[in-house]
């Protein structure tokens, strides 16, 4: 990868699971020292492949440190992994476009995402698939071609109209943006536009077995290659 493509890989993943880590100085203000990125026992697979692009990457100083991670949600514990990588310089930079008002925005970054490997990286983050069934007439189910989600809760309406904008301009896929339980906004996808993001995305899914099937039914229907 060029420095624009690593680049491009680094901000989708902030814009899906990861995040900047801040601190504050008396001299600089806010600034941020590292990108952490988190995901549960089911995915570790999916962690690694991500640690390995992250690894490649020249514009960042110093390579990933992997740690377990145990986390309790309703009484529940749960087994994590993350991976973080630390450059106060370079994520000071990045922090500054990324974060406005100690809030995610995708305001100042979108033009930077560009490569097929970055749109596979945001759906495998936070897109999904809707399940859609009907009956023959003899009462058995089948579904139908899946459409698509792209989870975008963590922004800004504002925000989401730019990456409906953004996904028209940069990939050809038409999206709507649908409230999402009275209170947040999300991306959807029609059939014919969430098969244009899967032969996009499929050569970095079955890569991974997770994601392949998180994308089973676009596996059922349109196969890997």
């Amino acid at each position: 990868m060029n420095t624009k493509e690593q680049r491009s890989l680094i901000y989708s993943c902030l814009m899906g699971d990861g995040g900047l880590n801040k601190f504050i100085t008396k001299s600089k203000g806010t600034r941020y020292n590292s990108l952490t990125i988190c995901h549960s026992e089911n995915q570790y697979d999916y962690l690694y492949y991500k640690a390995d692009l992250l690894n490649k990457c020249t514009v960042l100083s110093k390579g990933g440190v992997i740690r377990d991670k145990l986390t309790v949600y309703k009484g529940k514990k749960f087994n994590q992994k993350t991976v973080s990588f630390t450059d106060v310089n370079y994520f000071s930079i990045l922090g500054e476009r990324f974060y406005i008002n100690n809030k995610r925005s995708a305001k100042n970054v979108l033009k930077y995402i560009y490569t097929d490997l970055s749109l596979a990286i945001l759906f495998m983050d936070d897109g999904g698939i809707y399940r859609r069934k009907k009956k023959h007439k003899d009462g058995t189910q089948y579904y139908l071609k899946p459409s698509g989600v792209l989870n975008t809760q963590a922004f800004s309406y504002e925000d989401i109209m730019l990456i409906k904008e953004w996904l028209l301009s940069t990939y050809g896929i038409v999206s709507n943006v649908q409230r999402h339980k009275g209170k947040y906004y999300i991306i959807w996808l029609n059939k014919d536009n969430m098969y244009k993001v899967w032969c996009i995305i499929r050569k970095y899914v079955k890569l991974i077995p997770s994601m392949v099937y998180k994308f089973d039914l676009c596996v059922d229907f349109y196969g890997l290659e």
